[in-house]
């Protein structure tokens, strides 16, 4: 029969006041990596900024791949590393192009005012036509 053991094992315990490190460190978010698009209405001033700054983008990674690529040496590890990264970030973009194109522009007011007035003008131009229409009829009897 085993014996009980007078000093049971210590657990170790950190003191209340030091905290334990992260298992891994923490990155920053690439700066080139796209902004993802959130699902719903985007409002419509937005949706042209941000077909804009990713066409710019857009290009500028292009450029950037064709710099790499235009070469007639053959690419580095980094250079073949950074094509890698490259064709991600152009994936990311396109990827949030295509979700933008989708994107229709609801809720805009600011032609309304213009549109009720021509509805109104026209509206009144129409009565106005009828009513000098059925006056001639009217006095040609």
């Amino acid at each position: 029969m085993p014996k009980d053991n007078p000093n049971p094992p210590s657990i170790p315990e950190t003191p209340p006041g030091e905290e334990l490190p992260p298992v891994s460190p923490v990155l920053p978010p690439n700066p080139e990596t796209p902004k993802t698009v959130t699902v719903g209405n985007i409002p419509p001033a937005e949706l042209a900024g941000r077909r804009r700054v990713l066409r710019e983008r857009r290009e500028k990674v292009e450029k950037r791949i064709g710099e790499i690529l235009g070469q007639t040496r053959p690419l580095t590890e980094e250079e073949k590393q950074e094509l890698k990264e490259l064709g991600e970030v152009l994936s990311g973009i396109r990827e949030e192009e295509k979700l933008l194109s989708r994107q229709v522009s609801t809720g805009d007011t600011k032609n309304l005012k213009l549109l009720a007035w021509g509805f109104i003008l026209s509206a009144l131009c129409l009565g106005g036509y009828s009513g000098c229409s059925l006056l001639r009829r009217k006095k040609r009897r």
